[in-house]
């Protein structure tokens, strides 16, 4: 088992970091995930943005892998 785990840690080295985009109207909250996110090393944060419209603009200039957003919104 140990050959496997060596084998899947050798892939995600090789592999181009994952970019996350946040999607979240309170900063504080953007900032802790910021912070959480950066701490993977095969993760990084390639947008935030606050509102709705900003998101779709970003969206448009970068896709990211993965988008974290407030299912609760308000914009």
């Amino acid at each position: 088992m140990r050959e496997k785990e060596t084998e899947a840690t050798s892939v995600l080295a090789s592999a181009p970091k994952g970019g996350v985009a946040l999607v979240d109207d309170h900063p504080i909250f953007r900032y802790g995930l910021t912070r959480l996110i950066s701490q993977e090393p095969d993760l990084e944060v390639c947008w935030e943005a606050g509102a709705e419209g900003e998101a779709w603009q970003l969206l448009k200039k970068c896709e990211p892998a993965i988008v974290i957003v407030d299912l609760d919104l308000k914009s």
